[in-house]
């Protein structure tokens, strides 16, 4: 009679061979996902910037109140003791409406930029209690350099620098839409600079990508897309 065979199990080769293998496909996967995590985390950060300007130019197309002193030169208040007497804080919409500080960054982590207000075209109005929001970019993303420019390059959001120059800030003025459909700019070191679009590069230190946000002058249009030097 024949005698039954037994099957062999695993040898420790075997598991050992095997244990390698998926040790080497869960590294390569997971290489893999915290590449394409740092790739998006810039395009998060271009977002939630270009997120932050619309709903900045949404506050003044619809007329947005906050607590103003009655007299002159304008200033931020919560109650009337935050004024000079005889002055009373009311709420009212800034003549000037809104706008949005930019500044280039020298690294991540401290990269902010503020919310403005405007009693005229030009006026920023003085907020000491800090009312308006102060937003910090996100990630190991920057600001890294701003320009003006009067040309959209072909096929991208991002304008050629052709024409233009770097600035180091800038603020954009969003009127009321019954003032203007567009926007103001004043950049530094020259606030007098006529030029159709502010450019923002911003960078991130771990993918080494950049990305752009652009806003258009006369249409105040924002747009953000990848950037290529």
């Amino acid at each position: 009679m024949a005698r039954l065979r037994h099957p062999q199990g695993f040898t420790m080769v075997d598991l050992l061979v095997a244990a390698t293998i998926v040790i080497f496909l869960f590294s390569y996967v997971l290489a893999n996902f915290r590449g394409a995590d740092r790739a998006a985390d810039i395009q998060r950060a271009v977002i939630e910037l270009a997120t932050n300007a619309r709903g900045v130019q949404a506050m003044s197309f619809a007329g947005r109140r906050l607590g103003l002193c009655s007299g002159l030169p304008a200033e931020i208040c919560l109650v009337d003791s935050d004024c000079p007497s005889p002055q009373v804080c009311a709420l009212t919409a800034p003549a000037g409406g809104y706008g949005l500080e930019l500044t280039t960054c020298a690294q991540p982590g401290n990269c902010n930029y503020r919310v403005l207000a405007f009693d005229d075209e030009t006026q920023v109005i003085a907020d000491p209690l800090s009312q308006l929001k102060t937003f910090t970019l996100r990630g190991q993303s920057f600001i890294r350099e701003m320009y003006y420019s009067d040309q959209l390059a072909a096929g991208t959001s991002c304008p050629t620098k052709t024409g233009g120059g770097l600035v180091t800030q800038v603020i954009i003025r969003f009127p009321f839409a019954s003032q203007s459909p567009g926007v103001d700019f004043f950049f530094t070191p020259d606030p007098d600079i006529d030029a159709e679009y502010a450019v923002a590069i911003v960078e991130n230190t771990d993918s080494q990508r950049q990305w752009c946000l652009t806003v258009a002058r006369h249409s105040g249009l924002i747009a953000y897309g990848p950037y290529v030097p």
